[in-house]
């Protein structure tokens, strides 16, 4: 059996210490989009994966460089879609109608899990000086129709996503 994981570190991690650990080749896709590594998921990576991906050239050439060759990346597996399957919508009015979003609407969009580092409570801030911005410009038929969709979770380790909203006025 194998078990192809493609988490964090600290969502993979537990697995090491896992009774059925003899019984399955172990293939990670790790999750690096910075510079340095952690030691610590540097030596993770280095010791318990059978095999190892990554989701780009530059990540496989930064872990090979900072593990000094301990990480054996077998290749580079970018997440991808079936196009004939999942497309971008080609009429988005008309997708919207069917969702009962007003077709003429503005949707702003941030997809990302509620950590701090994401900062969702200066992206609320941000919208609502767009929000005061289009007031004071008069520009109304904007205003009436544009929306912030943020697509997370909470509770998290995050942002208080209530108590920002609310302090940022939105």
């Amino acid at each position: 059996m194998v078990v192809f994981d493609l988490r964090d570190f600290w969502m993979v991690s537990s697995q090491e210490q896992s009774p059925f650990r003899p019984f399955y080749k172990y293939a990670l896709s790790i999750c690096a989009d910075s510079a340095p590594q952690k030691q610590e998921w540097v030596d993770f990576y280095s010791k318990f994966n059978d095999i190892s991906f990554t989701y780009s050239e530059w990540a496989k050439e930064m872990l090979e460089t900072q593990s000094g060759g301990a990480i054996k990346i077998a290749d580079v597996l970018s997440p991808g879609v079936d196009t004939e399957v999942f497309c971008p919508v080609q009429d988005k009015k008309a997708h919207k109608a069917k969702m009962g979003i007003d077709p003429n609407s503005i949707i702003l969009m941030m997809v990302a899990r509620n950590q701090k580092r994401k900062k969702f409570a200066e992206l609320f801030k941000s919208f609502k000086m767009l929000l005061k911005r289009l007031k004071n410009e008069k520009k109304m038929d904007i205003y009436n129709k544009v929306y912030l969709y943020i697509h997370t979770s909470y509770p998290d380790r995050g942002t208080d996503l209530p108590e920002a909203i609310k302090r940022a006025g939105i």
